[in-house]
């Protein structure tokens, strides 16, 4: 299973944008999370040696570890294993889920109504 990198880079946010903070990286995870995204960001050890780096990517860890509405905190394993379980899966024309931990999933129809999208669960 591959996950996508979606966050810009620690290099790119220090070095080339020289970002002062992490405005950046909230503005974008939160954007993320709405969409019911995976929020999946790379540091490199070699461009967070510096403390005031240092400083900044904890800062952002302490963001995502205190948000309490409803977000996965996973590790890049867990969800890994989330997509081959979910991939494995099949929904029957009467609308059931089939397959190991069907359990645990959900089944939604999408549909256009007055020129929105409606999600029915």
């Amino acid at each position: 299973v591959e996950l996508p990198l979606t966050m810009m880079q620690d290099h790119t946010m220090f070095e080339i944008l020289r970002e002062p903070g992490i405005d950046r990286w909230v503005e974008k995870a939160d954007w993320i999370t709405r969409h019911h995204g995976l929020v999946n960001l790379n540091v490199h050890p070699d461009y967070v040696v510096e403390q005031r780096y240092l400083d900044r990517y904890e800062a952002f860890l302490e963001y995502l570890a205190e948000r309490r509405d409803g977000t996965w905190h996973a590790l890049p394993r867990d969800a890994a294993r989330w997509w081959r379980e979910r991939e494995a899966l099949c929904v029957t024309a009467d609308g059931e889920v089939r397959g190991q931990s069907h359990e645990r999933a959900t089944v939604a129809f999408a549909r256009e109504h007055e020129g929105h999208l409606v999600i029915d669960l």
